[in-house]
């Protein structure tokens, strides 16, 4: 009985369900279309964007066509501050209808905000069509005015914030970014007025009575600036600008107990715009380990906010939480294979613990989920850099700078490896290539100064430290700078304690530790240049970086037990370069340890199997121990990851010819040699030596002489040059010169092998 009413009620419930659906299925796209948009609205009303962002998505799904729900859609993760997102929908919205009118113009504001120098002049064309149609519109007006500016067009950024204001005196942003304009001229009197005259135009003075007191704060008049704010407060204590606001007058003031209650309270009301404020201001504060706790406590509340996993990562990372952050990522990566940003950050832990290749893998799949990226691209050129491998790395950048021209880290890395390079002028080329926009970004311009003093301009570089000081203050690397101008110069005098300074401001700086050592050395005080070393290098022993430039240091000097003591702390904190490994490889050659110094090699190719550097070097050892197979497949792995390594093709070109290999392929391995080795470069002779030896097994013996004669001027002291130039001489028919050339390399080293070789020919 009891089953007979359980099943009855069942097929009821069963009925009533499928009419329901019937009813929902029943209508039409329009009308599914109708409602998701409007359930979105009404989330909107209420502040939940995350579902309005739900419901637009559902009805971009029900009409394709529709550009409404795409604009919508990226006005809302505009509001999230979901950029990437943003942009992605109002592309999608200005390619359905490029005459949506208000997503041609937020496109517009985007790029004109966010993107490089292309960007902004397309986002100049789109608001022109904008005030073709809408002449008066305050928000196009104050976006144009934007873009000029960042075309380097003051004057007419200025007019159309005029403009603006003139159509809407209450507009703030233009209210604010006119005061600025007023204040680069040096006009504060005029910058002050715009602003007051914004507080007595606006409806709600609140956000402008922000705006005045800002300035007031730059102006150094903080009791103005803190009245201003405290008279919001008593007016809506719950305002969160003024909160805001008001904790960075705390902070100001070094009140950093009462700065944390001002963000903690901001941070704690409900649909608050500045969730982080508080775990920002705790790492200010110099609480890493609670403000990274705070952003785990935002991010498991919401664990679909790919920008608030972001700076949790970030967090972590800076607080050496690497196994925790990667973690994070694998557990997203496991939820979504293709989740770019997930797989650039885990991409970077890898990095950091000397993963390259997983790195490398987790990049390969963020380019293929958005090929364009140049941050993607970036990040492969420092896996490059991490293998030894500068000629990638540098391709790399090129293309980072290729798709985002404005991408500063990106082309001050490229300088560097250029500086580093056989291109050296080419570095300072690549920074007065950036955007105009960017010519007084104080990063370019010391990345400027450091390439001048790199190429020996010395006084141009020194005026263009006295110039940056007249006209953007004090930045931290000009006091380095100048000590070291002066101590390339000569004047240790005037160059030591601005180097000492710089040190004690920045004890983790290379740039100033070596600088003060390399003067104290070439004034011939190199017991205090090596006391430097030691003193620094034990105070900051948890600075691996630091400790492998101690080791180059003792090399240097011949102290190797020190320098060992050095190169291991720096192996052991985590050398994700691998150089102090390479470096301890190198001495326990020089010990005539061979076997241990491989071992160290194949112990960095376990982990990085195509770590250039330690790919060579281990064939060449590999060479000398006479394990001819796997030095030649470890050149041949490095050919695979730098094609034009002149090293590889040179060795395994003879490797090839002297062991019975095809004389076709180890030619064309010379040539390539040949092709790709930089004017002045030391290994140019051997280069030649070996071209010209291979001519000589394929019995082309004129070619031989000239390849080898070449080979004996760039390199007169190699014994082995000789003997082969006297083998082809002889071959050639040049019995008497190659006596002459037979008795040179005796004069070298009468031992070698191929001595007797070229002895049996003369006769």
């Amino acid at each position: 009985m009891r089953l007979a009413e359980i099943s009855n009620t069942t097929r009821l419930w069963v009925a009533i369900l499928s009419v329901a659906l019937l009813v929902g299925c029943m209508k039409s796209p329009e009308e599914q279309y109708a409602t998701y948009m409007e359930s979105a609205a009404a989330f909107v009303a209420e502040g939940d964007h995350t579902s309005a962002a739900l419901q637009f998505r559902n009805a971009a799904r029900t009409d394709p066509e529709a550009a409404e729900p795409q604009y919508q859609l990226a006005k809302t993760y505009l509001e999230m501050g979901r950029l990437q997102e943003c942009y992605r929908a109002i592309r999608e919205a200005v390619s359905l209808d490029p005459d949506h009118t208000d997503a041609t113009l937020l496109m517009a504001q985007i790029l004109a905000r966010l993107g490089d120098s292309d960007d902004v002049r397309v986002a100049e064309g789109m608001l022109e069509n904008v005030l073709g149609s809408r002449p008066d519109d305050v928000e196009a007006l104050f976006a144009l005015a934007v873009t000029r500016a960042r075309l380097g067009s003051r004057e007419d950024a200025e007019a159309f914030l005029e403009q603006a204001l003139e159509n809407a005196p209450d507009h703030l942003q233009s209210a604010v970014a006119l005061a600025r304009i007023r204040l680069s001229q040096d006009d504060r009197e005029a910058a002050e007025e715009i602003l007051r005259d914004a507080v007595a135009e606006s409806e709600d003075e609140r956000p402008a009575r922000i705006a005045l007191a800002q300035f007031l704060l730059f102006d150094s008049r903080v009791d103005e600036a803190t009245g201003e704010i405290d008279g919001i407060l008593r007016g809506d204590e719950d305002y969160i600008p003024a909160l805001l606001a008001r904790g960075l007058l705390h902070l100001r003031a070094g009140e950093t107990d009462l700065a944390e209650v001002a963000y903690r309270r901001v941070a704690d009301m409900p649909d608050t715009t500045h969730p982080t404020a508080y775990a920002r201001v705790l790492a200010v504060n110099g609480k890493a380990s609670e403000s990274t706790a705070e952003f785990q406590r935002l991010y498991d509340a919401d664990p679909s906010d790919r920008s608030m996993r972001t700076v949790l990562i970030v967090s972590m990372l800076r607080e050496g939480e690497t196994d925790a952050a990667e973690a994070v990522l694998t557990n997203a990566i496991a939820e979504n294979d293709r989740d770019f940003d997930a797989r650039l950050q885990r991409s970077e832990v890898y990095l950091r613990s000397n993963r390259a290749e997983l790195a490398r893998a987790d990049v390969d799949t963020a380019l293929e989920v958005q090929p364009t990226s140049a941050q993607a691209h970036y990040l492969l050129a420092k896996i490059h850099e991490a293998s030894g491998n500068p000629t990638g790395a540098r391709q790399e950048l090129g293309e980072s700078l290729r798709l985002q021209a404005d991408f500063l880290l990106a082309r001050l890395d490229m300088a560097q490896s250029l500086l580093r390079s056989v291109s050296r002028r080419s570095g300072l080329d690549v920074l007065d290539e950036a955007p105009e926009s960017q010519k007084n970004d104080p990063k370019l311009v010391s990345g400027r100064i450091w390439a001048q003093i790199a190429l020996g301009d010395y006084d141009d570089a020194m005026a263009a430290v006295a110039t940056t000081r007249s006209q953007l203050g004090e930045l931290p690397d000009l006091r380095l700078q100048e000590g070291v101008i002066e101590a390339a110069r000569g004047n240790h005098a005037k160059a030591e304690p601005l180097l000492e300074a710089s040190l004690e401001a920045a004890p983790q700086d290379l740039r100033a530790f070596n600088a003060l050592v390399a003067t104290q050395m070439s004034n011939e005080q190199a017991d205090t240049g090596l006391a430097t070393v030691r003193r620094h290098a034990n105070a900051h022993r948890q600075l691996g970086p630091l400790q492998l430039a101690a080791g180059t240091w003792f090399i240097r000097a011949g102290g190797i037990d020190e320098a060992r003591d050095y190169l291991e702390r720096s192996s052991a904190l985590g050398d994700p370069t691998q150089q102090a490994e390479m470096l301890l490889a190198r001495l326990d050659e020089r010990d005539g340890d061979d076997e241990a110094a491989m071992e160290r090699l194949q112990a960095i190719t376990a982990k990085q199997s195509n770590h250039v550097g330690a790919l060579v070097r281990l064939a060449v050892l590999q060479e000398k121990t006479e394990q001819f197979d796997d030095a030649e497949t470890n050149y041949r792995a490095v050919l695979i990851a730098v094609p034009e390594n002149v090293t590889a093709l040179n060795n395994l070109a003879y490797l090839v010819a002297t062991r019975g290999g095809s004389l076709d392929e180890a030619l064309t391995l010379a040539q390539r040699a040949r092709e790709h080795s930089p004017t002045g470069y030391v290994g140019t002779a051997m280069v030649e030596d070996t071209l010209g030896w291979i001519h000589y097994l394929r019995g082309s013996y004129p070619n031989a002489v000239l390849n080898l004669q070449t080979a004996s001027e760039g390199a007169p002291k190699v014994a082995v040059i000789h003997y082969h130039l006297a083998m082809a001489q002889a071959k050639n028919g040049n019995r008497e010169t190659a006596r002459a050339s037979y008795e040179a390399g005796r004069a070298i080293d009468p031992d070698l092998p191929e001595a007797s070789e070229a002895e049996d020919l003369i006769r």
